[in-house]
């Protein structure tokens, strides 16, 4: 039984993950059933691993990343405040600016320049109930791909403005710093989502 599952694929250079996916209940594997009920746009994947090899969706050890284990703990409490059943088979889609694996975020924005034909993931062109955005401030060399997200499928996105200490409806400027999940003030962020699943 595991929360988080993604698909890992490994190029001559660099591995990349794909298609995250953090249920908010453990499960033996996903499914057809399955039930994405928001996403979250962050930078890039971090230290998680598969924890076994094989092909298509695999089970992830989490190892450092407190990112993933925030995702699942920040919609959980919102479903607890809201008095709303956690969907057995609901998980939280994980998009990324790029899926160059990496902990370091320097060197995996080195390692992507060096990418010809760098991979992105195609859970992107779905619609979400939700989007919440957490990829940080300006930046140079990420701005360019925060453009791809402009036309992102959903009714709903939300990010907090780390300059006004407050979660704001819409999608950030570039200009604006969208609050990573890294010492995130977690309460107004429960409260935004509890408020969408009362709507």
């Amino acid at each position: 039984m595991n929360q988080f599952w993604a698909e890992f694929r490994q190029t001559e250079t660099c591995s990349y993950r794909f298609d995250t996916r953090v249920y908010l209940n453990p499960i033996c594997g996903p499914g057809g059933a399955d039930i994405c009920v928001g996403a979250i746009i962050g930078k890039n994947p971090g230290s998680a691993e598969s924890s076994k090899e094989g092909v298509g969706l695999t089970a992830m050890s989490l190892g450092y990343d407190q990112f993933l284990r925030a995702v699942r703990d920040i919609p959980t409490q919102a479903y607890e405040s809201a008095g709303v059943a956690l969907p057995s088979r609901g998980y939280i889609q994980v998009l990324n600016l790029f899926y160059l694996c990496d902990p370091n975020l320097s060197t995996a924005i080195s390692a992507l320049e060096l990418e010809t034909s760098p991979i992105f993931c195609q859970t992107e062109n779905k619609k979400f109930p939700w989007v919440w955005y957490a990829w940080g401030g300006n930046s140079r060399q990420l701005n360019p791909l925060k453009e791809r997200f402009r036309d992102i499928g959903s009714e709903h996105h939300f990010y907090y403005d780390l300059e006004r200490k407050a979660v704001v409806v819409g999608k950030p400027p570039h200009s604006v710093t969208a609050k990573h999940t890294q010492g995130l003030p977690r309460g107004a962020v429960i409260d935004h989502i509890c408020d969408v699943l009362r709507e």
